[in-house]
């Protein structure tokens, strides 16, 4: 199979690996053993990300707002998230890295102030199926999120 990294033909040290469920595999390389991306050398921009997720009829109770998955063949990586409610205050809410049933908190804001905005600024990178997931504790029926995520987009180009 191509690409399949076997004990005698390891990569060096620079060039990433990626499992297909089976093996780990390297990306296309060049001729110096340098990663490809959409054909260029090394990991790169493809394009821009700005994803707006507003609810203006949020659910009373717990609720979630989901961002779309990463689809095959991309990495996103969010520069920055930023996260509104407005309305009366929830117990808390959450922006999340969903990993298929797994989810990690990047952000929690406790009583959250109405009308004010809270921000993750650390980079976030998301690999295919992941997403981003706006959690709500214990909110208002018919209060209003406001969540946005700017960064940029990476093509990888794959062989197995």
């Amino acid at each position: 199979m191509a690409n399949r990294v076997y004990p005698d033909n390891v990569p060096n040290a620079n060039v990433p690996l990626g499992y297909d469920g089976s093996d780990f595999r390297a990306p296309r390389q060049d001729g110096y053993g340098v990663a490809k991306v959409r054909g260029e050398p090394g990991l790169g921009y493809s394009d821009r990300l700005a994803i707006k997720v507003i609810n203006l009829n949020i659910p009373a109770g717990d609720s979630s707002q989901d961002s779309s998955a990463v689809p095959a063949g991309e990495v996103w990586v969010i520069t920055r998230s930023a996260v509104m409610y407005t309305g009366t205050s929830p117990t808390y809410i959450d922006l999340r890295i969903q990993v298929g049933d797994d989810y990690f908190i990047v952000l929690r804001q406790k009583s959250p102030g109405a009308g004010v905005y809270y921000y993750c600024d650390a980079p976030l990178i998301l690999k295919e199926g992941d997403l981003m997931r706006f959690f709500i504790k214990g909110g208002t029926l018919n209060d209003n999120i406001y969540v946005y995520y700017v960064g940029y987009i990476m093509k990888v180009e794959q062989t197995y």
